[in-house]
Formats: C-alpha cells, sequence, structure tokens
C-alpha cells in the first residue's frame, strides 16, 4: 500500500514540460497538468502499517444532513506528505518558479498495490478545504448617500480602515500572521501616538479607553473553554501577561514583536509561511477589537 497527497500548484507547470517525475527513497513526486492547464502536484511513498489507520464508513448512522459516518484516523503519512510538499514549494519557488502548492487543501489517500489490498479499503481518498461565508453588504442609495455626506469627518480614517480593510482579505484567505500585522497596524497607527519601543506602545495602548473597552468586550463575548479562549489563554501563558482587557493589549504589542523576528536556532515558537493556522485565534481577536473600535470611529467618536 501507498499513500499519497495531490494538490494544485501554481507557477511551474505553467511553462516548461507538461509532466515531470522524480523519486527519492521510494518516495514518488510528479508534477503535471490536467486538460484544462491547471497544475498539480503529487507525493507517494509506502505505507507499511496502513492497515492501522484505514478510514472507515459506517452507512446509516449519521442524520438526515450527512447519513453516513466517515471515520479517518490521524496518520503518521499526513504530515510526511505535507512537509514534502512545503520543501517543494519552498525550494521550488527558487528553481522551479513555483509560486504556490495548494497542501492546505490536499486531497489526501491511499493506493492499494494488489486486489487484496484494495479489498480492504471502504474510502479511497478524502479532501478538506475551508472558506468564510460572504461578507454581508449594507449597501443601498440610503447608506451610500451617507457615506459621501460624511466624507470630511472621516476622510482622515481612509488609511487606518485601510489596513482592517487588508487585514480582513489576508484573514479570509487565511494568512493569520498576515492578517494580524495589518490588524496591529491599525492599533498602533491610531493609538500608539507614534511609540515605537514595546514598554512605550504598551502604555500609550493602556491609556486608549477605545481599546480597554473593546478588549474587555471582546473578551466577554469569548465562549468559555471554545476554540479561541483556550488558544488566547495558551499565548497570554507564554507570554506572561493576565487574561483580561490589560493583559490583552500586552500580548498584541509582545506578540507582534515576536512575529516580527524569526531565527533558525530558536526553540521558542516562531511563526513563519507554513504555520499560519496557529495564529488564527490571535487573528480573530485582534480583528474583532478593530472592529469594535471602528464601529465607535465610523459613528464619529475620535480615538481617545
Amino acid at each position: 500500500m501507498r499513500y499519497f497527497a495531490e494538490a494544485k500548484i501554481d507557477g511551474a507547470s505553467e511553462n516548461g514540460s507538461p509532466a515531470v517525475q522524480a523519486s527519492v527513497e521510494a518516495t514518488i513526486v510528479e508534477i503535471y497538468r490536467d486538460k484544462d492547464g491547471q497544475g498539480w502536484i503529487k507525493v507517494s511513498f509506502a505505507a507499511p502499517d496502513y492497515h492501522l489507520y484505514k478510514p472507515t464508513i459506517q452507512l446509516g448512522l449519521g442524520n438526515a444532513a450527512a447519513p453516513h459516518v466517515i471515520n479517518v484516523p490521524a496518520n503518521p503519512y499526513y504530515p510526511q506528505a505535507t512537509e514534502w510538499m512545503q520543501y517543494i514549494e519552498s525550494v521550488g519557488s527558487f528553481w522551479f518558479g513555483i509560486d504556490r502548492i495548494h497542501w492546505e487543501t490536499a486531497k489526501h489517500g491511499w493506493i492499494p498495490e494488489s486486489e487484496t489490498e484494495k479489498a480492504e479499503l471502504q474510502l479511497f481518498s478524502a479532501s478538506h478545504s475551508a472558506s468564510y461565508p460572504p461578507r454581508l453588504s449594507l449597501l443601498n442609495n440610503r447608506s451610500l448617500q451617507d457615506v459621501l455626506e460624511i466624507r470630511p469627518q472621516l476622510n482622515h480614517l481612509v488609511i487606518p480602515v485601510s489596513f482592517v480593510r487588508e487585514g480582513a482579505n489576508e484573514y479570509r484567505n487565511q494568512r493569520y500572521i498576515m492578517a494580524y500585522f495589518q490588524f496591529y497596524f491599525f492599533f498602533e497607527g491610531l493609538y500608539g501616538n507614534g511609540k515605537t519601543k514595546n514598554r512605550d506602545v504598551e502604555r500609550e495602548f493602556l491609556n486608549s479607553s477605545h481599546l480597554k473597552t473593546a478588549a474587555e468586550m471582546v473578551l466577554g463575548s469569548l465562549e468559555n473553554g471554545g476554540k479561541h479562549e483556550e488558544a488566547l489563554r495558551s499565548f497570554a501563558e507564554l507570554y506572561n501577561v493576565n487574561l483580561d482587557s490589560t493583559g490583552l493589549l500586552q500580548l498584541f504589542v509582545r506578540l507582534r514583536g515576536e512575529l516580527h523576528h524569526y531565527s533558525v536556532r530558536s526553540t521558542r515558537p516562531k511563526g513563519h509561511p507554513l504555520n499560519q493556522q496557529d495564529y488564527h485565534s490571535p487573528a480573530f481577536i485582534a480583528m474583532s477589537v478593530c472592529i469594535q473600535c471602528l464601529v465607535w470611529l465610523l459613528t464619529r467618536s475620535e480615538p481617545s
């Protein structure tokens, strides 16, 4: 039995050979174009103990929306295949002109090498993707007229709000570290009062009634024991801050400082292009605080 992962690839397959293949230590990598010209990469390797990780389907044990129960056990092959794709994406960006490998949404599965192995499988492959629903629009004749009329009062917010817009776009693309930076620039630009050193920025943030109140409101809205609350608690412990409005604003500053530096020698958790998902919750919390501040700012309540 072999395990495989297959994902879309941007860049390399758009020019050059239509299909290439190479292998090392029984790992086979194929890069090819489909009939529509879309590039793909497929990584496969031997899975000798596959029987420990076979997916199963239980027919009729689900609900009306999903009548069957599919169980896909965690297996050591998934990260192994992902790491191969990440390696090829990074190094191949230089050698092969790769723009991106969509390893986050890759199809993972099994390649039976005999009829016996084929008969053992109930599910041959599966893929997953995550996306956010379309944003609701409040656009109508009256709202557009209102926005036009209050331009003189809000024109100074064009650049600060552009950071929130860019951050929201990055967030929806699940580039959470980049989203976090944009949200932080919004905080720094409006509430940092030109300070750059962490301790000075923290002091300015803590003197802002907008930020303090928004932080309190966002923390109060988090589900106890929920995903974001648990992640935020872990970050608070890591950065030695309390889980309150003061600690959250301190965390914003300290995390930004940490994310702006990287060293291969550091054993401390670091952000990088391949672990964006680890910073989902900080980006969500920062975005939520931005939105609450915008409610006040766009109703012409000045930063304080």
